[in-house]
């Protein structure tokens, strides 16, 4: 509280050129000051102990796992720390997100930081998660019966325009991808769409065993 003479020491040095009223601690230590008045100095009696905490390392994030899924998936994100963290997701923390995995279900921009003695540093590069909407599942429509002698066919229709995989008996057909599909042989046919790398299972598909539509009525 001395307005002039004063000189700060830590460790008992004397600290270069620090003569001011204040001084700014950034080092630990044990911090003093005297106050020098017409040649005669007295120092404090009173000591400040200053303890500085490094910053934890910067936290960085890997997934186990594609980072752009469909709809209903998830991706875990995984921390290189254990304690102290919390994760994020477009910059707002997630409410009990404090392990060192969380599994993302939904889509934007994870980050996790780390905290240690009350310092935090937050990873530098955060992982960009996309969901991707599944398409809605397909409708097959029978042209006709679904019963017919052998040597018949039997037009399965697409109500999808594209993206199309049909199926016989749950095995995929080879180049069986349009929209109409002739079935000839006895069995239970299905399809999925694809779209932006996903798929919807139609249900549950046109079998060949009676006349009629078997499953859901087309759309």
């Amino acid at each position: 509280n001395a307005l002039a003479g004063n000189q700060w020491y830590r460790n008992g040095v004397a600290i270069k050129d620090q003569n001011g009223t204040s001084f700014l601690a950034s080092t630990s230590g044990v911090y003093t000051v005297s106050s020098t008045i017409d040649g005669c100095t007295t120092t404090s009696n009173k000591t400040v102990a200053v303890t500085v905490n490094s910053y934890p390392a910067v936290p960085l994030i890997s997934a186990n796992g594609n980072l752009s899924f469909c709809y209903g998936e998830s991706v875990l994100l995984t921390a290189n720390a254990t304690t102290g963290l919390q994760w994020m997701k477009d910059g707002m923390q997630i409410k009990n997100a404090t392990g060192s995995s969380y599994s993302a279900t939904e889509p934007g921009y994870y980050t996790v930081s780390a905290t240690l003695n009350g310092c935090t540093t937050s990873a530098q590069a955060g992982a960009l998660v996309r969901v991707k909407q599944r398409p809605q599942a397909p409708a097959i429509l029978a042209n006709g019966v679904t019963a017919v002698c052998e040597g018949g066919v039997v037009s399965l229709s697409s109500m999808a325009n594209q993206g199309n995989q049909w199926y016989k008996n749950g095995v995929a057909l080879n180049g069986a991808n349009g929209i109409v599909f002739g079935a000839a042989t006895t069995g239970t046919y299905t399809m999925t769409v694809s779209a932006d790398g996903q798929f919807a299972v139609s249900d549950p598909g046109s079998g060949i065993r009676q006349p009629g539509w078997h499953g859901v009525s087309p759309v």
